[in-house]
């Protein structure tokens, strides 16, 4: 099952327009605005240790400081569920990320690296969210030796929190919408028709674009690999006749 999200979250993603969509939404208005997303550059997301042991991220896309050439790393990561252990892997990839850039550009200033996680699980996001939650520290003796510690802070785009007016509110393009509320309602649908019927609207939206017609053939593709009892033909069916303004009825 974990391979049919993560799957549908290259795929969408992998749409720079749709990624640059939403990683601006799912960022804090001030972080993002100092970011230029109109060109993100996909990166390399394994770099391998002087132990040749590989470390990967899901993905990773290069983008520039607004108004400046200096550039940023954004790495995206989804999880299904939360990862007690997920300040220590983004420490071990910023550590190789920016001993590869080194070694590639030694005259350079490394690169700022933002991560954020996109989790879709059941349940908001319990898991440390930076590396001074996983020590073993009171409040008292983080406070004073907290200094010590390298923070690896990120972003979590919890869907599972995500009101459909609150993804409104992020003013993003359908496609991105649809991409997120696939993630966030595909797998706990009881009743895909009905979910279909609510998306009516972002539906008919999405179908109008050549990128959201594709994003719209993924997440049917999608919506079968997790619901693997449903029909292919009544499926396509359905998201016909919703997209074309006739209903969901069956």
């Amino acid at each position: 099952m974990a391979a049919s999200h993560d799957a549908l979250f290259r795929r969408l993603l992998a749409d720079r327009a749709i990624a640059a969509d939403v990683i601006r939404g799912a960022l804090p208005p001030e972080v993002a605005a100092l970011l230029d997303l109109s060109q993100l550059e996909p990166r390399p997301t394994a770099h391998v240790d002087e132990a040749l042991h590989a470390f990967h991220s899901d993905l990773v896309f290069g983008a520039k400081l607004a108004g400046r050439d200096a550039l940023v790393l954004l790495l995206v990561e989804h999880q299904s569920r939360p990862d007690a252990r997920m300040p220590f892997r983004l420490l071990q990839y910023a550590m190789n990320a920016w001993d590869a850039y080194e070694r590639d550009h030694p005259k350079a200033a490394i690169p700022l690296i933002v991560p954020l996680v996109l989790y879709q699980g059941p349940g908001t996001w319990s898991a440390p969210r930076d590396l001074l939650a996983m020590f073993d520290l009171t409040p008292e003796e983080a406070a004073v030796l907290g200094r010590y510690v390298p923070r690896m802070g990120f972003e979590v785009d919890d869907l599972s929190a995500l009101t459909d007016a609150a993804l409104v509110a992020r003013h993003m393009g359908p496609e991105a919408t649809l991409a997120l509320s696939a993630l966030r309602d595909v797998r706990g649908a009881a009743d895909v028709p009905a979910l279909l019927e609510r998306w009516g609207e972002l539906l008919r939206a999405a179908n109008e674009t050549p990128s959201g017609a594709r994003a719209l053939a993924t997440v049917l593709r999608y919506i079968l690999q997790v619901h693997s009892a449903l029909d292919i033909d009544e499926l396509a069916r359905v998201a016909d006749s919703v997209v074309t303004g006739g209903g969901a009825e069956v």
